[in-house]
């Protein structure tokens, strides 16, 4: 009996595996690269304290570091959710001169890319 052959060459579903297969790495590949310009965006809108300018009061929303650094900065005061006013930034932008929790508060310019705020 004659049978009409696809003009597509699919046969036996094997074709059809490979459409898949290839349908399945687009997803995967648009999926990674939503994913890579979300983090690239979350990155760029990450803001430390030391880019505040002098005058605006913002509140700490996350503090970034490890060990003794993360240590001495939470216990100065510095944590999620604290309000800190800018006051006053040294010419050369070290020390930062901070409000928080009602007392002045003095930090280098590493000590306040440490703590992001929003």
């Amino acid at each position: 009996m004659w049978a009409p052959r696809p003009k597509d060459g699919l046969r036996d579903g094997i074709g059809l595996s490979v459409v898949s297969s290839l349908q399945d790495r687009w997803s995967v590949g648009s999926e990674r690269k939503f994913t890579e310009e979300r983090k690239e965006k979350s990155m760029a809108e990450d803001k430390t304290l030391r880019d505040v300018p002098v005058g605006d009061t913002v509140t700490v929303r996350r503090l970034v570091g490890e060990g003794a650094v993360k240590r001495r900065i939470m216990d100065m005061g510095l944590t999620k959710g604290t309000e800190v006013h800018v006051h006053k930034v040294a010419p050369l932008g070290d020390p930062i001169e901070v409000t928080v929790r009602g007392f002045e508060l003095s930090l280098r310019k590493d000590e306040a890319e440490h703590v992001l705020v929003s």
